[in-house]
């Protein structure tokens, strides 16, 4: 499947959710790059600094720790943005790295 949309027609979009704050009282985009491959890592983090991506994260190469270690950041940061949902603050920043 191939989507025809531009890096700046991203961008805007996040942009555009960021800005909507009746309808999201808070986002963090997170990009996680699964690859063994440096190349590819670095166009991911490229394109995540072009669009505005909260974060990337490069795994590098699939293993079951990792995955759970993924699968553990997602649900910390799900806990953390629903804890601060209707306080008028943030959620926690939680970092993720490999």
């Amino acid at each position: 499947m191939e989507f025809d949309v531009s890096t700046g027609q991203i961008a805007d979009l996040i942009r555009k959710a960021r800005l909507s704050e009746n309808i999201l009282e808070s986002m963090t985009v997170v990009l996680v790059g699964i690859t063994g491959d440096q190349r590819t890592a670095r166009k991911l983090q490229d394109f995540q600094k072009a669009v505005g991506i909260t974060q990337f994260v490069d795994v590098g190469s699939v293993t079951p720790g990792k995955l759970a270690k993924l699968a553990q950041f997602v649900s910390q940061s799900i806990s953390s943005t629903s804890a601060s949902l209707g306080t008028g603050q943030g959620s926690k920043p939680i970092s993720f790295s490999f």
